[in-house]
Order: structure tokens, then C-alpha cells, then sequence
């Protein structure tokens, strides 16, 4: 049956055999997958065998073959969820199953989600988790994110991570992103990834917008030095846009005041830059 489901020329084979067969002999056939516990897993790293597993997943009813599915994969999780293929195994447990057996999924997530947010691939599993995973595994999930947002947005990948639990507008999250973030956004405002986290804080509340610009302006030769700088550029016209709308007119002015020295040098440079 394994290797049904892991050659590609069978695919419509397979896909018929689970779609005709009746309750009795998909507890079959599932039971005779689940017996081969290591082959099971070396396919869900193919595409073809991933997708077979997924067509599993999806006829899935009795709770133990829930069970004994999150168990086998648990296995090989932090591998799976690293893998492009393998990953989409994972993410459709989650989206499938009921709670009480991605319990071992949601802990294992727990356990390895500063590893998966700075991999390439681990970071776009993670986000999807975010999504899928709820009650306290998710307030624990999010509050340990934040935890280490300021070491995240020095890490592209991570930075996207950050970003997107910003965007969540948790607002008991988001000051805790800002608050470990201070001290080091003039750094972040310097760097790829770490400009769109100091963005999206200023954007995310006001306690995020005073506490990015009163930072930038703690220090005398900072906002110069973010403005020409190629990604702290967008930080600094983000901060003089949003403190002037939103009325924060002493900022507005410290930072407005703070840059005119330079403002014929900068606009040299964001010409040069668009030539």
C-alpha cells in the first residue's frame, strides 16, 4: 500500500481506492499504513507521498487513527515541518483533525518555534501554526515569540515572524514585542527585515509609535543616519507621516527639526537612488 501511495503513476489509482472504499476498508488500509511506521515517514518527504498521506488525513473519523497519526509524525516533526514537502503533512493535521490529538503537534510547535522561525523554510510552517493552533497553546505560542522579538527581527526570516504576530493586533503582545525591542531600533531600522518590525510597531499602536521616535531621537546623529540609509529611509518618512496625522505634533517637530541640516543632502541621495 506504501508504495502505492509513493509512485507518482499510481496517483489516480490510489485517489480512487480511497475515495470508493468504504469505512471498513479504509480502517484497513489505514491500519496496514500505520504498521510501517518508518516507511510511512520517508514518503511524506516526496511530493507524491506527502500528498497520499494528506488524501489519508482527510478521510481520517476514528479518533485513534487520529491519535496514532500526530504520534507517528511527531517522530520526525521538527524535520517534516523544515521540509517543503513534508511540512504540507503537518499543516493538514492541523487543519483537519480535532485538538486533543494535534496536542503532541501544538507542544512540539512550542518546543521548536525559535528553531523554525529563523529557517527558511521552518518560518512559513510556524506562521501557519500561529494560524491553526488555539486556547493556551496559543497565548503561550505568542507570548514566547515575543519574548524574543528583539533577537527574531535581527534574522530575516525571524523578522517575518515578528511581523506577522504584530499584525495580529493582540495589543498585550504587540507592547511586548515593542518593550523587548527597545534599545535596539535604531539597529533594526538599519536592516532589511528589521525595518518592517519598526514599522508595523509604529504603526501598531501609540505607545509603538512614541517609543520608536523618542528612541530615534535619543540619540543625536540618529535620525541622519536611519534616513540614508536604504531601508531606514522608509522608517523615517513612516515616523514623520504617522506622528503629524496622529497628532503628535512635539515629535513631529523634535524629528522635522533633528533632519533639516540635511534635507538637501537626503534628497540628493533618494534621487541618486531612483536614477
Amino acid at each position: 500500500m506504501l508504495w502505492l501511495m509513493a509512485d507518482d503513476k499510481k496517483d489516480t489509482d490510489f485517489q480512487i481506492l480511497i475515495d470508493t472504499c468504504d469505512d471498513q476498508q479504509f480502517n484497513s488500509i489505514i491500519e496496514e499504513v500505520f504498521s510501517q511506521k518508518e516507511f510511512f515517514l520517508y514518503i511524506a518527504f516526496s511530493k507524491q507521498g506527502s500528498n497520499s498521506i494528506v488524501k489519508l488525513i482527510k478521510r481520517i473519523k476514528k479518533e485513534d487513527h487520529a491519535f496514532t497519526l500526530t504520534n507517528i509524525l511527531s517522530n520526525k516533526f521538527y524535520a517534516m515541518m523544515t521540509h517543503h514537502e513534508a511540512r504540507i503533512v503537518i499543516q493538514q493535521c492541523l487543519n483537519h483533525l480535532r485538538d486533543e490529538p494535534n496536542e503532541v503537534l501544538y507542544g512540539l510547535i512550542i518546543e521548536n518555534y525559535s528553531h523554525l522561525a529563523i529557517h527558511e523554510v521552518g518560518y512559513i510552517s510556524l506562521i501557519e501554526c500561529i494560524d491553526k493552533i488555539s486556547g493556551y497553546d496559543r497565548i503561550m505560542l505568542l507570548n514566547r515569540i515575543a519574548n524574543i522579538a528583539d533577537i527574531l527581527s535581527t534574522h530575516l526570516y525571524g523578522s517575518y515572524v515578528v511581523q506577522y504576530v504584530l499584525d495580529l493586533n493582540d495589543n498585550l503582545i504587540n507592547d511586548k514585542i515593542i518593550f523587548r525591542l527597545r534599545g535596539e531600533i535604531i539597529l533594526l531600522s538599519q536592516t532589511e527585515g528589521g525595518r518592517d518590525v519598526v514599522h508595523k510597531c509604529l504603526a501598531s499602536s501609540d505607545f509603538g509609535l512614541v517609543t520608536v521616535v523618542r528612541e530615534i531621537l535619543s540619540d543625536r546623529i540618529a535620525p541622519y543616519a536611519i534616513a540614508r540609509d536604504k531601508f531606514g529611509y522608509y522608517v523615517i518618512q513612516a515616523a514623520l507621516v504617522q506622528t503629524r496625522e496622529r497628532g503628535f505634533i512635539d515629535l513631529y517637530e523634535s524629528l522635522d527639526k533633528a533632519l533639516e541640516p540635511y534635507y538637501e543632502r537626503l534628497e540628493k541621495l533618494y534621487r541618486s537612488w531612483v536614477m
